[in-house]
């Protein structure tokens, strides 16, 4: 019963797939010759597509990490009891036991079958976590003091969209009107937060700005190893 997950480059279904024809067993020839048929997770949903003769399955998962109960647990879930009570992993309706011939129909192969292309969310720089948010050219801006930063986020034609009121407009120089702090960040990670900040460029240059925070980060670290 192997299970592909669809995503992964380093573990790519293609390969899977491959491994699964190279099965050798007795009805090898059938199962080669087995259509792929959607999984039906529920009435509503599907989960992925399967190849399957008797008992032995090829099932490409939409959606889905190396992991795929943790992208897809209801797929992986159905697949699991599918195959525990020896029923067909399309539909869980049909018997794969002893004495019965199933055999799954449809294309030959899953290449017609695409993913959605999910919008990528907008991406800034905040500069109290510039290694995994900033791109290098943004930590150059930051460190010859060239960036404009405001509330610690470098204004950009991301963030003009993500905190217009906070960064203000693309290729108006300094930040937005607002003063209350309501667009800041907090959590460092890259995403909005509740936290509090100044919404003007930071005094004394966005280096400064990226030197105090390594020597908060080396503080904290400190502080911790005399626990």
């Amino acid at each position: 019963m192997p299970i592909q997950p669809n995503q992964p480059l380093t573990f790519h279904r293609y390969g899977g797939e491959l491994v699964s024809l190279a099965i050798p067993h007795s009805a090898s020839d059938s199962f080669s010759a087995a259509g792929y048929s959607p999984i039906h997770t529920n009435a509503s949903y599907t989960g992925g597509q399967v190849r399957q003769h008797g008992n032995l399955s090829f099932s490409r998962v939409y959606q889905a990490g190396h992991e795929v109960p943790a992208y897809q647990p209801e797929t992986a879930y159905e697949i699991f009891m599918r195959v525990l009570f020896n029923k067909d992993i399309s539909t869980g309706l049909e018997g794969t036991g002893e004495g019965t011939d199933y055999s799954s129909t449809g294309p030959d192969d899953t290449l017609g079958f695409r993913n959605e292309q999910f919008e990528q969310p907008l991406q800034f720089c905040y500069t109290l976590d510039p290694g995994s948010t900033c791109t290098e050219g943004q930590i150059e801006g930051l460190l010859d003091g060239s960036a404009t930063v405001c509330s610690w986020i470098v204004k950009d034609e991301n963030s003009t969209v993500l905190f217009p009121d906070l960064v203000g407009e693309l290729g108006v120089e300094g930040c937005g009107a607002g003063k209350s702090g309501n667009g800041s960040v907090g959590g460092g990670n890259g995403t909005v937060g509740s936290g509090g900040g100044p919404t003007v460029p930071f005094e004394g240059g966005a280096a400064a700005r990226v030197g105090g925070s390594l020597g908060a980060i080396l503080l904290g670290l400190v502080g911790f190893l005399m626990l």
